[in-house]
């Protein structure tokens, strides 16, 4: 019996052990996973921070070994007057703060000028700025194959649209520079010009609206607008009516790239780059399937995805352009990304260079009225001439228009600096200097434009330094407001065009005056890609007597 209840005791002992240990495996297996996996990710994370840390703190004493040692005397090694450098920081402490890069190197332009070429570091990056005019030609134009490219870093693949003119490098840039050439000749201005004198009736229409209510008009904003128009049309086939619709889709997005810190030459947003691939997309499919054609710049970027290059190119240009108009090789046809690209850099610099100059113009108008009565007098005459119409003859024959925004571009350049990089070794014998392959170039277009050598009284805003007579005693390369050489603005004839279509409007109905608004002296936002002014331009606006 004893043996009996001994085994139930045992048994039910057994039974109580089991339970407590099953209890206690539920229990483990309940919160050992949790704590498992957060002690091997603080183990992770421990290790990944203490290994950045030693990789940063190598790489700091590495840099700061070779920055005593080599880097801080990089240019006078050269032969070359330099700039003494801080640690990581280089000569750029100041874009830290307040100044943008084109201020800075006028600065620099106009301490030392004499030096010819002066050496600095871009933070860890050694750059030199040129300051000669003779050394300045070579570089843009007769050793051009030694300074082809810009320094920037692009990723086709991943963002399509920074695969443009502005980026492209070597061969690339050179097949698609002979290829897009044709689309900006005369012939091909007259075929856009139409709509830019649309646009313009519109512009001169919503004017009218807002001087006669007595409105302070914003100048800046309202010729985004009306360039938005312009170019939407024109690059897009689509009338985006910005001018009296601020929230059109083309104007919120050309605000877009104009954030801070936005660049030509950067990463474009996914979906600024969404919408402009979509834009062109849509409008091809539309005009292949319908077989439309509007003799604007998508038609010609239909022609160059169908068939690598542009029918018709005009007979008297021809001659400059006959690598572009033979048989292109079918690696170098237009996909519908290269396609985009080319509109979208189209957009985004024409729209903002062109605004800004009609604004800073008017601006100058504003402030210099007998300028402002000179300019009136030649639009009554060439509109006396064409019978009231704005033709595209009648604004060819214009010289102080010419003189009026040669003068507003020496004065305010939308694109204060030129970058190239050497491609190429590079030797400049007479001063014992030699550039290396990847050597940042930089050209201050502020510091020329203001250097009293050139342009005496440079604040002075003066037409005439731009009549024949007063260019042949000055330097050709003095003047770079669309750089020069291989390189120089593509699109230069269409920008200049769309602001004389809009000026000439405008002028011959009403007059431009300062206000209690008005920002006099005038301050540039330093934190913009293009020059522009950092507040809008108001003006006051009244209708001819």
């Amino acid at each position: 019996m004893e043996r009996t209840k001994e085994k139930k005791v045992t048994a039910n002992e057994t039974a109580i052990v089991d339970t407590d240990e099953e209890r206690n495996v539920k229990k483990c297996d309940l919160s050992d996973p949790y704590d498992r996996d957060g002690s091997d990710m603080s183990g992770v994370f421990l290790s990944v921070f203490y290994w950045l840390a030693s990789f940063v703190c190598l790489w700091l004493t590495t840099y700061y070994i070779y920055f005593k040692l080599i880097g801080s005397k990089y240019w006078k090694r050269r032969n070359v007057f330099q700039l003494e450098p801080e640690f990581i920081l280089g000569n750029s402490r100041q874009i830290l703060k307040t100044e943008s890069i084109g201020t800075l190197l006028a600065k620099r332009y106009k301490r030392w000028k004499d030096k010819k070429l002066v050496g600095f570091w871009s933070f860890i990056s050694p750059s030199l700025l040129v300051t000669d005019l003779e050394l300045i030609k070579r570089i843009l134009v007769r050793d051009f194959n030694h300074f082809m490219d810009r320094r920037v870093v692009t990723n086709e693949k991943r963002d399509p649209l920074t695969g443009h003119l502005i980026t492209l490098k070597g061969t690339k840039w050179r097949n698609l520079r002979v290829k897009l050439t044709p689309t900006f000749t005369s012939g091909k201005m007259k075929m856009m010009f139409p709509v830019m004198v649309d646009c313009a009736n519109l512009l001169k229409k919503y004017l009218s609206s807002a001087s006669q209510a007595g409105d302070i008009i914003e100048f800046k904003e309202v010729f985004s607008r009306f360039s938005t128009d312009v170019i939407s049309s024109c690059a897009f086939g689509i009338e985006s009516n910005c001018i009296n619709n601020p929230n059109a889709e083309f104007r919120v997005f050309g605000k877009k790239l104009l954030e801070p810190g936005f660049s030509l030459v950067r990463a474009v947003p996914k979906d600024i780059s969404d919408f402009f691939i979509n834009a062109v997309k849509d409008t091809m499919d539309h005009r292949e399937a319908n077989n439309i054609k509007r003799n604007d710049f998508m038609d010609l970027l239909i022609q160059l995805k169908a068939k690598g290059k542009i029918d018709d190119v005009d007979q008297d240009e021809h001659q400059n352009n006959t690598e572009g108009s033979g048989q292109v090789p079918e690696e170098y046809k237009f996909s519908l990304h290269q396609a985009a690209a080319q509109a979208f850099v189209f957009f985004v610099a024409g729209f903002e260079t062109s605004s800004t100059t009609l604004s800073l113009g008017f601006y100058e108008l504003a402030l210099n009225p007998k300028v402002q009565e000179k300019l009136q007098q030649e639009i009554d005459s060439m509109l006396k001439k064409y019978n009231q119409e704005i033709t595209y003859e009648g604004l060819m024959e214009m010289d102080y228009l010419d003189r009026f925004i040669q003068e507003t571009l020496r004065k305010h350049p939308p694109v204060s600096t030129i970058g190239r990089e050497c491609t190429k070794e590079y030797d400049i014998p007479e001063m014992g200097v030699k550039l290396e392959k990847g050597t940042r170039i930089l050209i201050s277009v502020t510091g020329l434009h203001y250097d009293p050598e050139h342009f005496p009284e440079p604040e002075v805003f003066n037409p005439d330094r731009f009549t024949p007579e007063e260019k042949r005693k000055r330097d050709h390369f003095a003047y770079l407001p669309f750089g020069e050489g291989p390189r120089i603005c593509i699109g230069s004839r269409f920008a200049l065009l769309q602001v004389k279509v809009a000026i000439v409007s405008i002028l011959s109905h009403f007059n431009v005056a300062v206000c209690s608004h008005t920002p006099i002296p005038l301050v540039y936002n330093n934190k913009s890609f293009f020059l522009t002014p950092a507040t809008g331009i108001p003006l006051k606006l009244t209708h001819r007597k």
